[in-house]
């Protein structure tokens, strides 16, 4: 339908008026529905429980993750090697 654009100029007037209002009243339709979702989802957030968003960084949470790391890095240098194909970096 686009590409019909292009081609507006081309058009006899009354066949132009038309087309365009029918492009118009297309894009009127969209608008209406997308405004319509727009207002459910207002609606509905402002049925939504708030959270606080927390400003402080959790620094056992970064020292448990950086263990896990070392212990998974430990397991794996101390698994079989009979394979040297499969080790990363050796």
């Amino acid at each position: 339908m686009y590409a019909l654009i292009p081609e507006f100029p081309t058009l006899p007037p009354r066949t132009r008026f038309e087309v365009q209002a029918a492009f118009s009243d297309s894009l009127a339709v969209l608008w209406q529905v997308l405004i319509a979702i727009s207002g459910a989802g207002l609606v509905a957030s402002l049925f939504m429980k708030g959270l606080p968003l927390h400003g402080v960084l959790d620094a056992d949470w970064a020292m448990k993750n950086e263990k896990d790391d070392e212990k998974d890095r430990v397991e794996f240098e101390a698994g079989d090697r009979s394979d040297d194909t499969h080790t990363i970096g050796g």
